[in-house]
């Protein structure tokens, strides 16, 4: 956990003298995660100093082990990659194909599924073992599809004693109004810049240089910075940031061919800090984000205007919002990245 979440620490803990369950916000990648993590090894902790798990008792041990008792941790990386609930008679279509039905497990779950919840149901109503309650954290809980989103309500209307939920989230906008109001809201700041250049050099040996990059083409997130300073992550990067580059010279259908291994909201969140820096220079600004291909945004630049950029970035921040959804995304990606080239006269 960050220290500027230090805070919120204190103020999560005032909270769960009065309900049992926390809405975490945080912008995607500045530590809302990590925040709960620490909040939940905090209150299972036998021996607690100023908030924070002592590390040493056997609670402690169990926790960073991923094994104690009384804590569950729900998340896309946890969730059955299953079909949509309610949908026999497609599932049974598709797993008519077997190469669909392959290429489909292989990806990466885009909802946590009302089967995945159940898989932890028990969890709910069982009592705890070491006498401090129990605690499930969802991840992020924008992703409930409907049935899970459901259940999950019904549940805070009628918790059992003990239980503790904390819910992860980009923003309380996002989340059903019913389950937000069963909430105690903790809003997470970003990481301030210096203290996340300084996390990113101690945890993977960066230079000050190396972390100031990593984290201007992270959006100035910290985690999402992490990810690039993995050289799997930053390959993905690379091909992502050199094929947007390309467009609209590229056509879209063969960028978004050319897109189609890596995951859809990785492509949104490089496509958005792209368009922001697009309008900075049309502005007559400086990139922000990705200083070392300026004269490529100047050249694009001169082939549009802030106002589309603008009306651009805008439409695709709201289809962003579909990226979870269970759409076709070769589909979707054309579509997303024709909308990114309308903004560009011909160059022809």
């Amino acid at each position: 956990m960050f220290s500027t979440h230090l805070p919120q620490l204190e103020q999560a803990f005032r909270s769960l003298e009065k309900s049992q369950a926390l809405l975490i916000t945080s912008p995607v990648g500045h530590g809302g995660g990590l925040f709960a993590k620490a909040l939940a090894k905090a209150v299972l902790c036998e021996n607690r100093h100023d908030l924070l798990a002592c590390g040493q008792c056997p609670a402690c041990h169990w926790f960073e082990l991923s094994n104690h008792p009384d804590y569950r941790r729900l998340s896309l990386d946890s969730a059955e990659n299953s079909e949509s609930d309610g949908d026999a008679e497609a599932a049974n279509a598709e797993a008519a194909n077997e190469s669909s039905s392959a290429k489909k497990a292989a990806k990466k779950p885009t909802q946590i599924t009302l089967e995945a919840l159940r898989a932890v149901g028990e969890f709910f109503t069982v009592g705890g073992h070491r006498g401090r309650g129990r605690i499930i954290v969802i991840e992020p809980v924008e992703v409930l599809n409907v049935f899970a989103a459901n259940r999950l309500l019904k549940t805070l209307e009628e918790p059992s004693s003990g239980l503790v939920f904390l819910l992860v989230a980009e923003t309380a906008k996002g989340i059903l109004p019913t389950i937000r109001s069963r909430c105690q809201v903790i809003a997470l700041p970003s990481v301030a810049t210096s203290e996340a250049q300084n996390w990113l050099s101690q945890n993977f040996e960066l230079d000050p240089k190396q972390a100031e990059r990593l984290l201007k083409e992270g959006g100035g997130a910290p985690l999402l910075a992490a990810q690039l300073a993995d050289p799997e992550q930053s390959a993905t990067h690379r091909l992502v940031l050199e094929a947007i580059a390309a467009l609209p010279d590229t056509g879209f259908v063969d960028i978004a061919q050319a897109l189609q291994a890596a995951e859809p909201g990785f492509v949104f969140s490089v496509l958005q800090r792209w368009l922001d820096d697009l309008g900075r220079v049309s502005a007559q600004s400086a990139p922000r984000y990705f200083t070392h291909h300026h004269k490529r945004l100047q050249h694009l630049a001169g082939l549009t205007n802030l106002e589309r950029i603008t009306a651009v970035n805008i439409g695709i921040s709201r289809e962003r919002r579909l990226v979870t959804h269970p759409l076709n995304w070769r589909l979707f990606c054309e579509q997303t990245l024709s909308s990114y080239c309308s903004c560009f006269r011909s160059t022809s």
